[in-house]
């Protein structure tokens, strides 16, 4: 036996574990496969695995909440200039003011840092989306590798390597929006794994690291915090380290929470009066009629996220009103659901009992922690349902099917680096069909009347989508039909989904302010203003209902009543200027022509998209006499 120099080893039935790796005799002789060696083999293979999984979203335009947080937000496209006021306003203040407001200014600054280098080119945000996920796997499993023992590196390889071709990771990836799940998970994980280097080995750096990484996953999104309550569990069971840097770790990320929290109430509550209610449309929970029907139904919302964290089929981007009925008290897949979440709760206690480093019980606690910030249980989040819900916990049950895979197929004692051959004759198939599937959705994404259509199909009592297909065959049908995506008359196509939105879902403002668009845009006035009026019913201070309301009236020639909701809008808010100038217009027709050009005037301040309005003011001009002042904007607008 050829005499290895260690600086320590531990036995195993059929070798030793060494600081340089794993050594295995066989007869006289001694190998020794090195552990730094295979992590950086593992690591490269996890990165090519999530490009190729992912990589074909990088084709993909910009789709849902993308709009809001990118292409139509102020800050973000004022690129280096909107940063100072992207870390001290709440999440959606550069696109809309929002009384559900949340603050998680860092993926935000990354848009504007794309911005300034790219412009509005969505296949690089789409680029760095997939360059984020795949280091979300890499740092996932270079925390298991150091959390779990050395022989343990090919089971933290396998969990990887499963939450790196999961599908129902699609929606994080694919949308660009969830660069805040992305960054979130990075940081977080990679606070632990500094926290795991100072606590075997010291050293001021690698906490300060750590402190900073914690931070900065609490920018990205304030979900993390149930990664900060794991800390506890973590170092206190699973990591050998010095007790007084433990201490430390707890103290550390005690501080930082509190320290983001301050800062949260104070930019949300102190600065901008964020009240948070919950809306029905949003969160259908809202409006669960009591305490048992709500509680019913979160229970079979858990029981369908346990489904699709093991079996991610059918996938959907939006789960609102009508997409999981109410469930009362007796419901069977609520009981269910409740002794299965309660059974993995009793489990993991037990197996914690008999061995306090169990990596199977922290798999599961590791779920249910993360999955109950936004499970509705406790309280009620934005939405009711979301696969992006499932991006941290779905890290824990891979945890578990990693465990399963090392009792039945690796073994106590890895061999070589690929253990044993049975392992990726089963593993092999679920990777490619689960990559296979996760790549075909990622085509979902490719924009949104692909994506609502799609899902429409799956699940076609989902008030939401049937608003969101009616709303892109009226605002881009021209453009679909020269595709050849739709039919013949995409305008009638989606006032017949909109009008399903509002049959399912009633007191849908804007749904019924949609729909009177849409029949304004077929030049039927009447059922414009009707169902712009319900849109008024439900939301009165609405500046977009009063503006859609005032229009109607506008084309049927009653200025009187057009002009007073463009004054209703105005007051709501002063800088809209398509109000201005409709309030311009009726003005304008009603030969009030002084009173048209103030209100032109002051659009034209706010908005350069109105330019026809210069062709008004010359008229006006013209009207009262001043034929000096009409040639001037005549001559402004020939310029334009």
């Amino acid at each position: 036996v050829v005499k290895i120099k260690q600086t320590s080893q531990v036995n195993v039935p059929h070798g030793k574990i060494t600081s340089q790796g794993v050594s295995y005799e066989k007869g006289k002789e001694k190998k020794v496969v090195s552990n730094s060696g295979k992590k950086i083999f593992y690591v490269a293979v996890l990165f090519i695995v999530s490009f190729f999984v992912f990589g074909n979203s990088v084709n993909n335009g910009y789709v849902m909440d993308d709009l809001m947080v990118f292409q139509k937000n102020t800050f973000v496209q004022q690129g280096f200039a909107g940063i100072p006021s992207l870390w001290r306003t709440p999440h959606l203040a550069g696109f809309m003011t929002s009384p559900n407001e949340t603050y998680r200014p860092l993926s935000l600054v990354l848009f504007a840092i794309e911005y300034q280098i790219a412009g509005n080119n969505a296949s690089v945000a789409h680029f760095f989306n997939v360059l984020f996920f795949a280091a979300c796997v890499i740092v996932f499993f270079l925390f298991l590798s150091r959390l779990m023992e050395p022989r343990r590196l090919l089971v933290a390889f396998v969990a990887a390597l499963l939450f790196a071709v999961h599908p129902v990771h699609t929606e994080v990836v694919s949308n660009i929006k969830s660069s805040d799940e992305l960054l979130c998970f990075f940081f977080g994980f990679l606070a632990l794994w500094f926290w795991l280097r100072f606590h075997s080995q010291g050293g001021v750096a690698a906490f300060a690291a750590g402190l900073v990484s914690l931070f900065l996953a609490f920018l990205s999104k304030e979900t993390v915090i149930t990664l900060a309550l794991l800390v506890p569990l973590i170092f206190g069971f699973f990591s050998k380290g010095s007790p007084q840097r433990r201490l430390w770790i707890f103290a550390g990320a005690a501080f930082v929470s509190f320290c983001y929290l301050g800062l949260r109430h104070w930019v949300l509550v102190t600065t901008h009066n964020i009240a948070q209610p919950v809306s029905p449309i949003d969160n259908f929970l809202a409006a669960a009629p009591g305490f048992t029907v709500r509680f019913a139904t979160v229970m079979v919302i858990l029981g369908h996220y346990l489904r699709l964290v093991l079996f991610p089929y059918p996938l959907v981007c939006d789960y609102s009103a009508h997409s999981i009925p109410f469930s009362d008290p007796g419901d069977p897949e609520a009981w269910i659901a409740l002794f299965v979440y309660v059974s993995l709760a009793f489990w993991a206690f037990f197996r914690f009992r008999r061995n306090k480093a169990d990596f199977w019980a922290l798999g599961i606690v590791f779920y249910l922690v993360t999955l109950s910030i936004v499970s509705n249980l406790f309280f009620l989040v934005g939405s009711a349902m979301n696969e992006r819900f499932l991006f941290f916990p779905s890290a824990g049950i891979c945890i578990v099917l990693a465990m399963m895979a090392e009792r039945w197929m690796i073994g106590r004692t890895e061999s070589g680096w690929f253990g044993k051959p049975v392992l990726w004759v089963v593993l092999a198939p679920i990777l490619l069909f689960s990559g296979k599937y996760a790549a075909a959705r990622n085509l979902d994404w490719k924009d949104n009347y692909t994506l609502y259509s799609t899902d429409l199909a799956k699940y076609p009592r989902n008030a939401r989508l049937q608003y969101c297909v009616g709303y892109e065959l009226v605002a881009n049908g021209k453009d679909l039909l020269s595709k050849g995506l739709v039919p013949p008359n995409p305008t009638a196509e989606g006032i017949s989904h909109l009008r399903t939105a509002c049959l399912l879902q009633p007191g849908y403002a804007v749904a019924e302010t949609e729909l009177g668009s849409a029949f304004f845009v077929a030049g039927q006035y009447d059922s414009s203003l009707v169902h712009n009026l319900l849109a008024y019913r439900i939301n009165p201070n609405d500046p977009v209902v009063n503006n859609s309301i005032a229009g109607a009236y506008f084309v049927k020639k009653q200025y009187p009543q057009a002009l007073y909701y463009c004054r209703a809008a105005i007051r709501i808010n002063p800088e809209y200027a398509n109000a201005l100038k409709n309030e311009g217009l009726c003005f304008y027709n009603m030969a009030m022509y002084d009173s048209a050009i103030v209100y032109f005037k002051h659009a034209l301040a706010i908005s350069d998209q109105y330019p026809e309005v210069h062709k008004f003011i010359a008229n006006s001009w013209e009207q009262l006499g001043r034929t000096d002042s009409a040639s001037n904007y005549r001559n402004r607008l020939q310029i334009k």
